[in-house]
């Protein structure tokens, strides 16, 4: 299974902000999608960083006073892990693994085209993977196969 088919699937949706946006701002929008975090893109499209929730209260944190002034790239981390579309699940899955991380960008051209999660790839695997079995089984077997 393809990562486009998990966002097929299950949608990928992100949160966008831009890195001159304020902290504030983008909090109340990540919290207004029910969502975790938001890719900040810059003017042209292309991805420069990720803003959690962890950035967020790590910034309530340190600038308690003036979160309304502090911008989206005093706190957002620029060292993001992608994956591409036509990646396999396990790949993305190892990434995240590898990086500790539970969401990745889809990437394409340099663009960003959607976002999966741990919580998707997981159960859009899950659910090939028991697709894949049954089919095995009917084959070993010889019953309705064909």
């Amino acid at each position: 299974m393809k990562v486009k088919d998990v966002i097929q699937t299950l949608g990928g949706e992100a949160v966008m902000v831009g890195p001159d946006e304020s902290v504030a701002e983008a909090a109340r929008r990540i919290h207004a999608a029910g969502k975790g975090l938001a890719v900040v893109l810059t003017e042209d499209g292309g991805l420069s960083g990720i803003l959690s929730v962890i950035d967020i209260n790590r910034g309530v944190a340190e600038h308690a006073g003036r979160l309304g002034e502090t911008k989206v790239r005093e706190l957002m981390n620029p060292s993001v892990c992608t994956c591409g579309a036509e990646d396999d699940v396990e790949a993305a899955l190892e990434t995240m693994a590898e990086a500790g991380i539970r969401h990745l960008p889809v990437v394409e051209d340099g663009k960003l085209i959607g976002l999966v999660g741990l919580r998707g790839l997981l159960q859009c695997g899950l659910k090939a993977a028991r697709i894949e079995s049954e089919d095995l089984r009917r084959y070993v077997l010889g019953v309705d196969y064909g």
